[in-house]
């Protein structure tokens, strides 16, 4: 994360389990997951972001229906 420049403070991996409980006793600044579920669930509670690139999306047509920058910036260096 220094190209960006920040500095992770912590990191937790919970292997699947329902995260809230957690989530919710810690409070972090934000919550990342791959997991639509999870991120559905925490973000009542936490600032949440879904990582589109986790295990949880293998499907080679996320790139081509996500309407971010990034995706658009990875088809086209796919196109070359």
């Amino acid at each position: 994360m220094t190209k960006w420049g920040l500095e992770i403070d912590e990191t937790h991996f919970l292997g699947g389990l329902d995260k809230t409980p957690f989530l919710q006793s810690i409070n972090p600044a934000i919550f990342f997951d791959d997991s639509k579920e999870n991120i559905d669930r925490a973000k009542i509670y936490v600032p949440s972001a879904q990582v589109i690139y986790g295990i949880n999306n293998l499907d080679p047509n996320i790139l081509i229906k996500s309407p971010s920058i990034e995706s658009r910036n990875i088809q086209n260096e796919h196109s070359t």
